[in-house]
């Protein structure tokens, strides 16, 4: 119920004089709905003078009464004026009773002919006394988007029925091309921000030209080629005749000064007494007064060393690796932080042959091919090269992004080659066209080892980021991956002889064996402790029969283990700093060799 006030001064007499109640009986007319029959007419055909302030309670009686008449059938009466006082203690107030469906709660009010369908006279949308209310569904992200966007730029896309309008600066909207602060405002893609696709090559007709047929594997228009097709066919006819281009050596100057070289400036310093014998044989050829046959299999019975019977000393900083020549062990090659390669005598005088000088920084990691007569060496200068043992001439030069780690041979094909680097991917290299051939970049820290297994078909390699790789040669996909919570980064790697298990020394003060076959499964019941290692790449390695496996650590120390039973043998106090590198002779079994960071390397036996 509403209650409208209407003030009147000169019929507000004959209106107290006839009661609503009695002027109903006169008609003959009772109960309730006869008394609202009764003052609806009674308001409508009696005169009312109202002031200017309650005129709109007759606009409203009157149009109720328009819409009453409109469809009598379908509502209630739906406006009666009775009297708001039974009482009597005033009789200017009127009440006005109104019973609206939904439809006219909402309906503008207007006059007579508004209600009645005619032209509105006012177009007021408010249902309720501040404003209307309504019910909306708003999306809070694009709600959230064009704010951020009426901030940021000054206007805002809003809709408008079923077209969407802009709100607030639209001039700048349409010259900024309706870009707002997240995005575009409208759906339409700008064809010009479109990824251009490349364009397939043809792909050749097999019948008509076989030679020229490329089938799915045709590249795309504009891309670079690293090989054209004669070159490539000109490198498979030379790999099927068996012919390898020759490299042209650098040659040294003879008296050329100790100390590190700058990159591009490498030289080599030969110390022995002439680089050929009175037959003609290289200095580097197996030495015949040894009393070791470097030809057979060597000793069946091991002895672990006891005391030490040579000191190497000429680097003069700590020293990061030692290789022993491959099969017969009868030269021994060391890299150290002063930048120099050293290769030394095992047997005989035991004096360094030869010092490889080129790089300018600290030589992380050494290796020789199959045949000893290149190895190569990566260093913290960025560089890894390719050097000639015997004439000491810098064969190739590649250059790294970042610090190459480690850096290995192909056993099945030495003119290519792996290294990993702290740009954390593998890098295969082909030292004939002197460029990168294929890159493996799965690993998510800096590579640490690469060791081949399956005779070269697949390569491991371990990382920083506590992870194991195994990959098949040539194909950048991991086809086994190793990683566990509790595993810790493997900082060095060693293979057994009998090629079927590969020891890494975890920093967790362990040595891990995985199987080199198959799933490359741990072998949990061989785990080698009792060594402290935790920060330091020390080197494992294993007696030639696979008897005993040794690892160095922190306090100069050699530890051996009996590779059945996983215990510990023996511990040699070997240097005054970190024992970071061994090597077993392979055909004097009861040897061993040590290096340390105290730059000096030493033979036990």
């Amino acid at each position: 119920m509403d209650l409208i006030q209407a003030y009147s001064s000169d019929d507000e007499q004959a209106h107290d004089s006839v009661p609503t109640t009695k002027r109903a009986q006169e008609q003959g007319v009772d109960g309730p709905a006869s008394k609202r029959r009764a003052a609806e007419a009674d308001a409508v055909t009696r005169p009312v003078n109202l002031t200017p302030a309650v005129a709109v309670a007759e606009a409203v009686a009157d149009s109720l009464v328009a819409m009453r008449s409109i469809n009598p059938t379908d509502h209630a009466p739906i406006l009666a004026l009775v009297a708001a006082d039974p009482q009597g203690t005033s009789s200017t107030e009127i009440e006005l009773a109104v019973n609206p469906n939904a439809k006219y709660a909402i309906t503008p009010f207007g006059s007579t002919a508004a209600a009645a369908g005619g032209p509105a006279a006012a177009t007021s949308t408010r249902n309720s006394f501040a404003g209307k209310i309504s019910r909306e569904a708003t999306d809070l992200f694009q709600f959230e988007r064009q704010r951020r966007s009426f901030l940021a730029h000054g206007f805002a896309l809003t809709q408008a029925g079923s077209e969407t309008v802009i709100v607030g600066d639209a001039a700048k909207a349409l010259a900024s091309g309706g870009v707002d602060a997240t995005g575009r405002l409208n759906n339409k893609t700008d064809a010009a921000s479109r990824p251009v696709r490349p364009k397939r090559k043809d792909r050749g007709d097999v019948f008509a030209n076989p030679h020229a047929f490329e089938g799915p594997w045709a590249g795309y228009t504009g891309e670079l080629v690293h090989i054209d097709a004669a070159e490539r066919e000109a490198m498979v006819q030379k790999e099927l005749e068996g012919v390898k281009p020759s490299y042209v050596p650098v040659q040294a100057p003879a008296a050329a000064a100790v100390g590190g070289a700058a990159p591009g400036a490498e030289r080599t310093i030969f110390h022995g007494k002439a680089e050929r014998d009175y037959q003609g044989r290289p200095w580097t050829s197996l030495p015949l007064d040894t009393g070791v046959d470097f030809t057979g299999e060597g000793p069946s019975s091991i002895y672990l060393p006891k005391k030490l019977i040579h000191t190497w000393s000429g680097h003069t900083d700590r020293i990061n690796a030692i290789r022993l020549f491959p099969q017969s062990g009868h030269l021994l090659l060391s890299a150290s932080n002063d930048s120099k390669v050293k290769i030394w005598q095992v047997y005989d005088d035991r004096r360094c042959m030869r010092t490889y000088l080129g790089h300018s920084k600290a030589v992380r990691d050494i290796n020789f091919t199959a045949d000893g007569r290149r190895f190569l060496s990566a260093s913290f200068d960025r560089t890894v090269k390719i050097w000639d043992t015997e004439t000491g001439a810098c064969l190739s030069s590649y250059s790294s992004p970042k610090i190459p780690f480690c850096a290995t041979f192909n056993p099945r094909n030495e003119d290519e080659f792996l290294v990993g680097s702290a740009e954390k991917r593998i890098v295969q290299y082909d030292s004939r066209l002197g460029k990168i051939v294929q890159e493996y970049d799965q690993h998510l820290d800096s590579v640490n080892t690469l060791t081949f297994v399956d005779e070269g078909r697949r390569f491991i390699s371990t990382s920083d980021d506590k992870s194991i790789r195994v990959w098949d040669y040539n194909i950048p996909v991991v086809i086994k991956f190793i990683a566990d919570p509790s595993l810790f980064s493997i900082a060095a790697v060693s293979v057994h002889p009998n090629r079927k298990w590969w020891a890494g020394q975890s920093l967790d003060n362990q040595i891990m064996v995985y199987s080199t076959r198959d799933r490359f499964q741990a072998h949990r019941s061989k785990t080698f402790r009792g060594h402290n290692v935790a920060g330091y790449a020390c080197r494992p390695g294993f007696s030639p029969d696979g008897r005993y496996i040794m690892s160095g650590d922190a306090k100069g120390q050699l530890w051996f283990w009996d590779w059945k039973t996983s215990k510990s043998v023996k511990v040699l106090k070997c240097h005054n700093d970190t024992l970071i590198d061994c090597a077993w002779l392979p055909h004097e079994t009861s040897k061993v060799v040590t290096c340390s960071w105290d730059s000096t390397i030493k033979l036990w036996d």
